[in-house]
């Protein structure tokens, strides 16, 4: 008897009062199975693949002290299946909680519930586990799938109401970028989703991540800011010194590092020269190494959080893995938007892509107003309005004018207009700007500007140089002002010219067409709403591209004939580029552009041409070439076939 009491009290005091729990990488290396279906390499996951998503992926486990983690990353860096979709596994099979997964809105979250945590259940063998308590419902749908200990609630990003709903220990919040910086009378968007875990201060785990957009209106950034902003440093594989990966760097002693690459005579990218030049050796990295180092990185915080126990993490797309992102097709969309011969710029909108998408780093916006001496300086001398020469323009443009489109502004005694002829990859000579005088309330009598107009429309034609005939093909009207008169005329067309609205963002929850939104009037005809901010932010960049002549102009470059006046060119003053605020916590919203000089008719008329142009592209896109949305190269050259039959 005594000998069966020893035993028990020698048992009991080997006993621990530690629950012993896996780490999220561990349990991912063990349960976590990846199908073809839904990557290039499947089969189990290996943390060796992606090793710099480890510390991030553990931080969410309850080993853990860290309560929140921000992570602003490129693309093709498997932040989706690693940081969110494992972490979500592990609670799942191993520490049930509720869980609440936050995206951009209803559609978008109900996509990525059913393409990425559904997936993920069903090939970690998690199904039997999702389960109702209450036998008359099946406890796994997409809003909400229900498991012992736990759930998970799926919730759009601008639905307050049911962000209110329930306490949870875990939020997880994908592409934030995407979210409303104030929900509805809130103070913050993110700190409404926080709340929900206020009731698991002590063990709560929420996790952040995106790719940045515009640094003016960024959400990811400043949240990154407040972490201890974690960069991720790899061995060169000749000196084996540490450095981070960045697209370019100059030393004190003015040698360069960083991404380097050569081009042919014809300045296209020679694959194999791409290299990484080490910061310290001046070894040359190649992509293949990236499975030699990235085993070996380790990431070093380079700043102090601002908030207790909080980690924030930068992943660039240069640390993709071995066949998702290679360098060589990472310069090659580098060169997309970067001009080697003349080193400038040469694509403002895809060096932007880029910088989010590539570098994982948000976009600098420099809006404000295009200032009168450098939007003069896109007056040519070269010709005159309604002369198009297309010899010149081939030369300049790589492509002679294809299409002409027409946008007229309304006022009370007269129809501005201007009609413009666009190029490959939208460079634009404008053809006229003209003021057509009359009472814009009489559409009926001879002189009235709006029969005047009808007759640029149905009749008016421009021969070129190489005696290429041109007429307009589509023609946007502003309709803010004397709307039923607009309807009216363009209810006139059964397609090609159409009333248009400015709208300084669209609303939520409606079907895009781009840049644009389709709306019927009380009559049932089409009206469209156009993102007007995006479409200014576009026209000052143009307008701010440098260009030397006899080299091939820079995209979106515009042109103006010698005999446009300087008060035409000072329209280009009339608006300036505002912060916007919400009216009660004064938190930024986003920027706009407002009339700050009362003539901005050329300006405005510009805008509305680029719309149509775009409008007309999505159109033949869909229609014409059985594409999803506007793809502009086959869009150009479907021009330029039309051109040619």
């Amino acid at each position: 008897m005594d000998a069966d009491i020893d035993w028990i009290l020698s048992s009991v005091d080997g006993l621990t009062d530690e629950v012993q729990r896996l780490l999220i990488s561990e349990w991912a290396e063990q349960k976590r199975y990846l199908p073809p279906e839904l990557t290039s390499k499947p089969g189990m996951w290996d943390n060796n693949y992606a090793p710099y998503l480890v510390k991030p992926m553990n931080s969410m486990g309850p080993q853990s002290p860290v309560k929140k983690i921000i992570v602003m990353k490129g693309h093709q860096v498997c932040c989706t299946t690693g940081l969110l979709e494992n972490p979500i596994g592990y609670t799942i099979d191993h520490y049930p909680c509720g869980v609440m997964y936050v995206n951009a809105d209803e559609k978008l979250t109900k996509d990525s519930v059913e393409l990425k945590i559904d997936k993920m259940i069903q090939y970690c063998d998690l199904k039997e586990k999702i389960k109702s308590q209450n036998k008359k419902k099946t406890g796994d749908t997409t809003e909400k799938k229900e498991f012992i200990g736990g759930f998970i609630l799926s919730v759009g990003g601008r639905s307050p109401r049911r962000a209110r709903t329930m306490s949870v220990r875990m939020l997880v919040i994908d592409e934030v970028e995407g979210l409303p910086a104030a929900l509805g009378d809130d103070a913050d968007t993110i700190e409404v989703f926080e709340n929900r875990t206020s009731s698991f201060d002590e063990t709560k785990k929420i996790l952040i991540l995106s790719t940045p957009l515009v640094k003016q209106t960024s959400i990811i950034e400043p949240l990154y800011l407040t972490g201890d902003q974690q960069k991720f440093f790899i061995p060169c594989p000749s000196c084996n010194e540490r450095q981070y990966l960045r697209r370019e760097g100059v030393k004190e002693n003015g040698d360069k590092f960083a991404f380097d690459f050569k081009v042919d005579e014809k300045f296209n990218l020679i694959p194999e020269s791409v290299v990484y030049i080490c910061e310290h050796c001046g070894y040359p990295i190649k992509n293949h190494e990236k499975t030699w180092f990235l085993r070996r990185g380790v990431w070093v915080a380079t700043a102090t959080p601002t908030e207790m126990l909080t980690e924030s993490y930068h992943i660039p797309s240069f640390l993709a893995p071995v066949g998702i992102f290679s360098w060589e097709s990472m310069v090659q969309r580098w060169l997309r938007w970067w001009d080697v011969k003349n080193g400038r710029v040469k694509d403002i909108e895809k060096y932007r892509s880029f910088k989010n998408t590539v570098e994982g780093e948000t976009w600098e916006e420099r809006g404000s107003a295009p200032k009168f001496e450098r939007v003069v300086q896109h007056r040519r001398a070269i010709y005159s309005r309604n002369e198009i020469k297309n010899s010149r323009i081939l030369l300049e443009t790589g492509s002679k004018i294809l299409i002409l489109t027409l946008a007229a502004d309304i006022h009370k005694d007269r129809i501005d207009l201007e009609i413009v002829g666009w190029c490959r990859d939208g460079r634009s000579y404008s053809i006229d700007w003209r003021s057509l005088g009359g009472d814009t309330e009489d559409l009926r009598n001879p002189k009235s500007p709006w029969v005047k107009l009808s007759k640029i429309i149905e009749e008016e034609t421009w021969k070129a140089d190489d005696n290429e005939i041109y007429n307009v093909t589509i023609t946007f009207i502003d309709a803010g002002y004397r709307t039923e008169f607009v309807y009216e005329f363009c209810n006139q067309y059964e397609m090609g010219v159409y009333p248009v609205f400015d709208r300084d963002t669209l609303p939520v929850n409606k079907t895009y067409k781009n840049l644009f939104m389709e709306g019927k009037n009380k009559l049932g005809n089409p009206f469209y709403s156009l993102n007007i901010t995006t479409y200014k932010d576009r026209l000052a960049a143009w307008l701010r591209s440098d260009w030397n002549d006899g080299e091939k102009q820079p995209v979106g470059y515009p042109n103006y004939p010698s005999d446009y006046g300087d008060d035409f060119f000072r329209m280009y003053e009339s608006e300036q580029k505002f912060e916007k605020k919400h009216k009660i916590t004064k938190q930024r919203l986003g920027f706009y552009w407002q009339k700050i000089k009362p003539d901005n008719h050329a300006w405005a008329c510009r805008v509305y041409g680029m719309a149509g142009l775009d409008f007309y592209a999505f159109n033949i896109c869909t229609t014409e070439l059985g594409l999803d949305g506007i793809v502009y190269d086959k869009f150009w050259t479907w021009l330029e076939n039309q051109r040619a039959a």
